[in-house]
């Protein structure tokens, strides 16, 4: 036996450990239906679930494209092709508005000198040949502009071409001018100094700019014929000109093609131009006459290259050009016997 008391003599709750309520009166009064026992082969969940309620359709949204390595590139030339079409928009609004001026003379800047209207073959001849000047300062040869006539009669250019180039004859047409040079010596050959290859490229430089303002402010000139003076006790040589072959040097300014300093007979071989005037007048020409066989009748002014003419005899009385001895023939055989 012991001093313990019987816990059956304890107080109910001594600790406060058991509930106050009676937990069999929390339940609810009704409890739910007991779910019958599943049989062998039965789930839990049923045997056709519900079918899930349809969705609402939505419209799919557009497709966004995505940037790509040159999206930048583009974004960036579309940028600048926007610049540039607002530049052109402003200029041509500034353009409209701008007043209107006077129409300008495309020829006026071709050169700082031009012929005058009403003379202007006079005024070139008389422009360019004061320009050219021998080592004594005075004028290198006197020029002399005529239509291509003799004797009256209207003539025309039989152009004969080297054998290397084929050797063919044609005859020009169109308008042709030519331009007569004369040293004032002996059969217009000139006076003083020696005849050098120097003095020849100067002569020829100087057909040149006869020929390029002729063809650029008379639209009538077609073709530009030269007559060189001879050197003493030889016949005289000639340059052809054609417009087609000078177009070049007619659309730009003439000091583009031709230095603007004239040179002398010593510098004309350094100027900046020699290398073009040589090109320009590399073929010299021997004249001659001879009447058409044409009705109306005419003359023929034959071209022949220098390198394939037959040498003139070497008397004081050659003439210059077609324009002294070969008159005198063509008179006579136009006379008859």
């Amino acid at each position: 036996m012991t001093d313990r008391p019987d816990p059956r003599d304890r107080p109910p709750d001594p600790a406060g450990t058991q509930p106050k309520h009676d937990p069999a009166s929390l339940k609810p009064d009704h409890a739910p239906p007991e779910r019958p026992a599943l049989g062998p082969g039965e789930h839990e969940w049923l045997s056709q679930p519900p079918e899930p309620a349809a969705e609402p359709v939505v419209a799919a949204a557009p497709a966004i494209p995505r940037e790509t390595q040159h999206t930048p590139r583009f974004q960036f030339l579309l940028g600048a092709l926007l610049a540039v079409g607002a530049v052109a928009l402003a200029a041509a609004v500034a353009i409209s508005l701008r007043p209107s001026t006077p129409s300008v003379d495309p020829a006026a800047g071709w050169s700082p000198w031009r012929p005058s209207a009403g003379n202007a073959i006079s005024d070139i001849a008389d422009h360019v040949s004061k320009e050219y000047r021998l080592p004594s300062q005075h004028q290198l040869v006197l020029v002399t502009p005529q239509p291509l006539t003799f004797l009256g009669l209207p003539a025309q250019i039989a152009l004969e071409q080297p054998v290397e180039k084929g050797g063919d004859i044609s005859l020009l047409q169109g308008n042709a001018l030519t331009y007569h040079f004369c040293g004032l010596g002996s059969n217009c050959s000139i006076r003083e100094g020696k005849a050098t290859s120097e003095r020849l490229l100067l002569l020829r430089r100087e057909a040149l700019e006869l020929a390029l303002y002729t063809f650029r402010y008379i639209d009538q000139v077609d073709q530009v014929v030269v007559f060189l003076p001879p050197a003493p006790g030889k016949k005289g040589a000639s340059l052809l000109f054609q417009r087609d072959d000078l177009l070049p040097q007619l659309i730009r300014p003439l000091h583009a093609s031709l230095a603007h300093r004239t040179p002398s007979v010593t510098g004309v071989e350094s100027s900046p131009d020699a290398s073009l005037v040589s090109k320009l007048t590399n073929e010299l020409y021997a004249t001659s006459l001879t009447p058409a066989n044409t009705d109306p009748g005419g003359v023929f002014l034959v071209l022949r290259p220098m390198t394939e003419a037959q040498p003139a005899p070497k008397s004081s009385d050659s003439s210059s050009s077609a324009s002294n001895s070969d008159l005198r023939d063509l008179a006579q055989s136009l006379q008859g016997p």
